[in-house]
C-alpha cells in the first residue's frame, strides 16, 4: 500500500513541525518576530541583484541565511551574502562575502485586541571573513528589532530597525 501524505498541517496537529511557522526570514532582511522551534533547521538563499547609477556597477549575491532551532523561541543563525560576482564597466571580479553568526529570541506574540506586534530581537556579528576587497576587514556588529503585524489572507506587515557598527574608511 502507498504511504499516506502528510501534509504541514497535519504534521503539526500530530506534534510535528510545521514549516509554515514562523515563516522565512530571506537571506537579507526582512525578518521576522518568529524564531524556528527547537531541533528545526531553515537553510533559506535567493538570488540578489543590485545596480548602482554613475558609473554602471551592478552586484549579484547568492544570499544563503540557516536558522536551527535551539530551544523555544530561540535560534542560532549564520548567514552570508555568499558568492558575489561585481560586474563594473572597467573590469569584474567575483569572491566570497563575510560570515555573520547570531541568535534571534522572539520575546513576545502578537496582542492583537491592543494593536501590539509580535516582538523579537536579532543580535548578530559579521566577521571578517570575505575574499579581498569584499569587506573592509573588520568585525560588525548589528541588533535588529523585529515587528510583526497580522494582515488578512495569513500574511504578515514587517517592520524592522537596526543598529549596526560601521568602520569609515580611517577606521573609526
Amino acid at each position: 500500500p502507498d504511504a499516506p501524505l502528510i501534509t504541514e498541517a497535519a504534521a503539526a496537529a500530530d506534534g510535528g513541525p510545521d514549516i509554515s511557522e514562523p515563516g522565512p526570514d530571506t537571506a537579507d532582511l526582512p525578518d521576522s518576530a518568529f524564531a524556528v522551534p527547537p531541533g528545526v533547521t531553515y537553510f533559506e538563499t535567493s538570488l540578489s541583484y543590485i545596480s548602482s547609477k554613475g558609473p554602471r556597477v551592478r552586484d549579484y549575491f547568492t544570499n544563503t541565511l540557516i536558522r536551527t532551532g535551539l530551544w523555544e523561541d530561540f535560534e542560532l543563525r549564520i548567514s552570508t551574502p555568499g558568492v558575489i560576482h561585481q560586474h563594473a564597466p572597467d573590469e569584474s571580479t567575483t569572491g566570497f562575502g563575510p560570515l555573520t553568526i547570531g541568535f534571534k529570541q522572539h520575546i513576545w506574540g502578537e496582542v492583537e485586541e491592543c494593536s501590539i506586534p509580535a516582538f523579537g530581537i536579532i543580535a548578530q556579528v559579521t566577521a571578517p571573513t570575505a575574499s579581498a576587497g569584499f569587506d573592509d576587514g573588520t568585525a560588525i556588529p548589528t541588533v535588529f528589532f523585529n515587528f510583526d503585524y497580522s494582515l488578512p489572507c495569513d500574511s504578515y506587515f514587517e517592520v524592522n530597525f537596526g543598529i549596526s557598527g560601521l568602520h569609515a574608511d580611517d577606521g573609526d
